[in-house]
């Protein structure tokens, strides 16, 4: 049998624990979109540079006569 303050340190750590474990799972999340953020703004500048590279190509075509 728990005394009523073994009852109120045990709700208060599990209520401890609780919140500990929706931090960490919003920290995670945070990271996530951090990530994707990340990988996002690769994938643009991968693009950019692949468009360069494709007028760079175009400038360089001798005119064709039709």
């Amino acid at each position: 049998m728990m005394t009523p303050k073994q009852k109120y340190d045990e709700r208060k750590r599990l209520r401890a624990d609780r919140l500990l474990r929706e931090e960490q799972r919003a920290k995670d999340a945070r990271d996530r979109d951090d990530d994707m953020e990340e990988k996002f703004t690769r994938l643009l500048s991968s693009f950019e540079r692949i468009a360069d590279v494709m007028e760079l190509w175009a400038d360089q075509q001798e005119p064709r006569n039709g």
